[in-house]
């Protein structure tokens, strides 16, 4: 077939490969794979990209794209249940941010006394990850330390968002 592709005239096909996975493949005899598109197994919506610009002999065709992975920006705010739980000696804690936020986590013991801060800065969106140790809590008084075991907590404070979960140490 003949089409124009970037303002140039040039001859394409489209082949069908069926097998596995279901696809159609535009090949241009001067662009090359134009475009593609494939359905896999177990799919129902399909897949598909198509050749924005490139650059041949130092010639650019159309536009470059850059092309890179971005953070997704999660939909809610959340603190998950850290694991592995119960610990020895360390676990992670992970949790979300819908917008740049102020951010602490804490952790706590069974009466309500601050053990120690784990974060305690301003965080993009996204998604993160902190481990916590229960054998390296420094303290003023006699140096490093270590959680007996029991129940403790953690909580996040994001903004107006209060998170708080329980977590069990186990020697």
């Amino acid at each position: 077939m003949q089409t124009t592709i970037f303002n140039q005239p040039t001859n394409y096909n489209n082949y069908k490969l069926w097998g596995l996975i279901f696809s159609y493949v535009g090949l241009s005899n001067k662009f090359g794979y134009i475009s593609f598109w494939y359905l896999g197994d177990y799919q129902s919506e399909r897949d598909a990209w198509q050749l924005k610009g490139c650059i041949i002999s130092d010639t650019l065709y159309g536009e470059i794209v850059d092309v890179q992975t971005g953070k997704e920006i999660p939909e809610e705010m959340e603190l998950y249940q850290n694991y592995p739980n119960p610990f020895n000696p360390n676990t992670i804690i992970k949790y979300t941010l819908v917008s740049r936020q102020f951010v602490t986590i804490k952790i706590f013991d069974i009466l309500g006394n601050e053990i120690t801060t784990l974060v305690n800065e301003e965080k993009e969106s996204g998604e993160y990850k902190v481990e916590f140790s229960s054998t390296s809590l420094m303290n003023s008084e006699s140096g490093i330390r270590h959680l007996a075991a029991g129940i403790y907590f953690y909580q996040l404070k994001a903004g107006k968002f209060i998170g708080t979960k329980k977590m069990v140490v186990m020697k």
